[in-house]
């Protein structure tokens, strides 16, 4: 398996991190960056020297936090055939390790977390730990689009979907109290 490209979601008052983040995964590792800002671009210092930026904003109906994390999940199914990375825009990369020399000898068809290991000691279940975090997850778009089921419906239905899932299928349980909080955060 061969990276092809990392996507990034932020807000204007992290976009800092981009421009340090595009250098380093486009010249350095030969992997192309695409951030989500959710945001305007000109409130910020973000250029697209090294990689991609798309500006969002947000459906006010709808759990800003989530929209920005899910937004990198949906964006891969744009890309059926691009091998996808899913980044954290404060995670520099300090190795090319785990991101090249480690996945070499995966399936290209396959889904894959390179975190898993240290976030699931073995012969334990993922869900024990709240679910697998955002950052890390590596598959082509099509795969992510069917594991994930991002050409069901809208993005806004998907995330309405999540907030809304009493099967947990994304992990814990979202509840009126956790919108409130997040949603008084991410402002």
């Amino acid at each position: 398996m061969k990276i092809d490209k990392v996507v990034f979601s932020t807000t204007e008052e992290f976009s800092p991190w981009w421009n340090i983040q595009s250098y380093i995964w486009k010249e350095k590792l030969n992997i192309e960056p695409v951030c989500i800002l959710w945001g305007d671009i000109n409130n910020t210092n973000m250029k697209d020297t090294y990689g991609e930026v798309i500006e969002k904003k947000y459906n006010p109906d709808l759990l800003k936090t989530l929209q920005m994390t899910w937004s990198k999940f949906h964006q891969t199914h744009m890309e059926p055939e691009t091998t996808w990375l899913i980044g954290d825009i404060d995670l520099i990369p300090l190795s090319k390790k785990y991101y090249i020399d480690d996945i070499e000898h995966i399936n290209e068809d396959s889904y894959v977390h390179i975190g898993y290991e240290v976030l699931c000691p073995p012969g334990r279940h993922w869900l024990e730990f709240q679910g697998l975090p955002a950052p890390g997850h590596i598959a082509k778009g099509k795969t992510f689009s069917k594991a994930l089921g991002l050409d069901e419906c809208s993005f806004d239905e998907q995330i309405y979907r999540i907030q809304n899932d009493h099967l947990c299928r994304f992990g814990q349980k979202t509840t009126d109290e956790h919108i409130q909080f997040y949603n008084n955060w991410a402002n």
